[in-house]
């Protein structure tokens, strides 16, 4: 009888194992599809959660969202301490969607608790640990005046998204997309 209950039950633990592993599957494959048909779904809680049309990023304006490919040393760290999963852009991880709040010929000032730009505060608490206690490297607090980079920011959850506040802006051919919201969670 506990023979027949132990057989059943990894019965059941490899089952839900292969469903999983299937529907992670077909997501992925949808997410592949989708973005070729000009849609992407956005599961990070920094932008809000759901699905966006994606178009070509003619003219950057601030307050766009846009979907880039992090630089490969960026991203790679990213990759590494899993704030990013792997995907199609430059180094193996996937493209990430933000806001647009700062563009080239503006004035940043960085500090511990905002992105200003140009006179403007975005809230983005700068925090020295992450979720797991891991040391969160940051560029370094001050003004960055006339940026020649794109300045990107988690407008969603600012308290913890990895955005610009940790990494600088980023030049123009890593923003690959605009990103507009057609269905998404509040």
């Amino acid at each position: 009888m506990i023979k027949c209950t132990a057989k059943i039950l990894i019965k059941i633990v490899l089952i839900t194992l292969l469903v999983i592993v299937l529907l992670i599957a077909i997501i992925d494959l949808f997410s592949v599809v989708a973005l070729s048909a000009g849609y992407y779904m956005n599961w990070t809680t920094s932008m809000p959660i759901g699905f966006y049309k994606v178009g070509v990023p003619n003219q950057l304006q601030r307050g766009d969202d846009v979907m880039a490919c992090l630089p490969p040393a960026i991203g790679s760290d990213g990759l590494h301490h899993e704030y990013l999963m792997p995907g199609k852009c430059p180094g193996g991880f996937e493209p990430i969607i933000k806001e647009l709040v700062a563009v080239p010929g503006d004035s940043i000032v960085l500090s511990s608790e905002a992105i200003t730009v140009n006179g403007k505060a975005y809230p983005a608490h700068t925090r020295d640990k992450d979720h797991l206690g891991r040391v969160l490297a940051a560029i370094p607090r001050g003004n960055y005046p006339n940026t020649q980079n794109y300045w990107l920011y988690g407008k969603n959850s600012p308290e913890d998204s990895w955005d610009s506040r940790y990494w600088g802006g980023v030049d123009r051919s890593s923003i690959i997309k605009t990103a507009t919201p057609i269905l998404t969670l509040p």
